[in-house]
């Protein structure tokens, strides 16, 4: 679960059923769900005022330009695991990307709806998203200011992925540890929050 703002939250989870204690957020702008699996579409539990399921499409909410870009679970289009959807948001100049639970790797065309996102959110887990490994060959393309891994096994978690190496090294990326605060004014440099 991603919370951007505190006016968007993307694959909202219930945390129990996955290994994690309950989210504390409840009331929200926006909820934009990637695909229907039960550790990503837990919106119920939520209040807010719009909903996207599986967007594909470009639409404007509260200020936020949204684009929905089909992509894939797996590697053979969708026919183990179905379609996600991928987010690019932007406010205010500010461009985050979202890239759901991608299971293939990235054409040409997906890399021109994400190039210039100073903010990406990317699957990290491999056995039902791309691996860390493969996440960096992106990373390496797109050039974020900013990298939050998603979507990987963590202590207590009930899903089967990989953890994140422990010798973790993106070349030209500072290490920080999850809850570092990013002040939006100040000049960024590259990080990856874990």
């Amino acid at each position: 679960m991603v919370v951007i703002d505190n006016e968007i939250v993307i694959d909202p989870h219930d945390g129990v059923s996955i290994g994690y204690e309950r989210p504390e957020i409840e009331k929200v702008n926006l909820v934009l769900i990637t695909h229907d699996h039960y550790d990503h579409n837990a919106y119920e539990r939520l209040s807010y005022d719009k909903l996207f399921q599986s967007f594909v499409g470009l639409t404007e909410c509260n200020g936020w330009k949204i684009l929905g870009v089909q992509a894939f679970h797996d590697k053979v289009r969708g026919k183990k695991r179905g379609k996600t959807s991928m987010y690019v948001l932007e406010k205010k100049g500010i461009k985050y990307t979202h890239l759901g639970d991608l299971g293939h790797p990235l054409d040409s065309s997906a890399f021109e709806y994400i190039k210039n996102t100073k903010v990406m959110f990317i699957p990290s887990g491999g056995v039902t998203t791309i691996s860390w490994d493969e996440a960096i060959n992106i990373i390496r393309r797109v050039k974020p200011d900013i990298v939050v891994p998603i979507h990987y096994w963590s202590p207590g978690c009930l899903l089967p992925l990989d953890p994140l190496p422990s010798n973790l090294h993106v070349e030209g990326y500072e290490i920080n540890k999850l809850n570092t605060f990013i002040d939006e004014s100040e000049k960024v440099k590259k990080i990856v929050i874990i």
